[in-house]
């Protein structure tokens, strides 16, 4: 029996069980993106925000900094 023959076979309330918990386990998968990576983060929280080459690189500094492979950073930026 193939995966769409079981869903298939799942009443309303198995199916929205089902569907609840792919949602939840989608969730903790972002959460665990956005915790370990800067711009996974970024992407959580402002989902319309278009990035840059330089914000990956931005990103990578600041990651860096967290890791203490970098103890001072500044970065500047033209107007």
């Amino acid at each position: 029996m193939n995966l769409e023959e079981l869903i298939a076979g799942l009443d309303e309330s198995e199916l929205d069980n089902l569907m609840a918990q792919i949602e939840e386990t989608k969730k903790a998968e972002q959460r665990e993106k956005a915790q370990s990576s800067f711009m996974e983060y970024v992407k959580v929280m402002w989902p319309g925000f278009v990035h840059g080459r330089h914000h990956a690189l931005m990103a990578k500094k600041f990651e860096d900094v967290v890791s203490g492979k970098i103890k001072r950073l500044i970065i500047n930026l033209p107007p």
